[in-house]
């Protein structure tokens, strides 16, 4: 059970011909693609800076996403010791997004 994990990585300008979403958190403000399904896969965030882009993945697993809402399986992998919560995932998240800065 992988509850919590990202890379990082430095690419060319991205220009996406569609998004699902923003995020915008302390310096960084981008956009967001779902490669995956039914709260499964990885989301993409592309936060662009001159003519680069830092692509952060963000892994997803359904059974925390909160798309099935089952709460007694919901429950019983939160009793694993350990894994954390969707929120609490949001959280680590934000918090680590947040201590970004671009220099130039």
């Amino acid at each position: 059970l992988v509850d919590f994990n990202l890379s990082f990585e430095i690419v060319p300008k991205v220009n996406l011909s569609f998004k699902d979403g923003e995020y915008n958190k302390g310096a960084l403000k981008g956009e967001w693609v779902l490669e995956g399904a039914e709260g499964c896969g990885t989301s993409n965030y592309y936060f662009p800076y001159g003519n680069k882009t830092l692509v952060v993945k963000r892994d997803n697993i359904q059974t925390l996403s909160g798309i099935r809402n089952n709460a007694e399986e919901m429950k019983n992998i939160l009793l694993i010791p350990g894994v954390i919560s969707r929120e609490q995932n949001q959280i680590i998240f934000d918090q680590i997004l947040f201590t970004f800065k671009f220099t130039k």
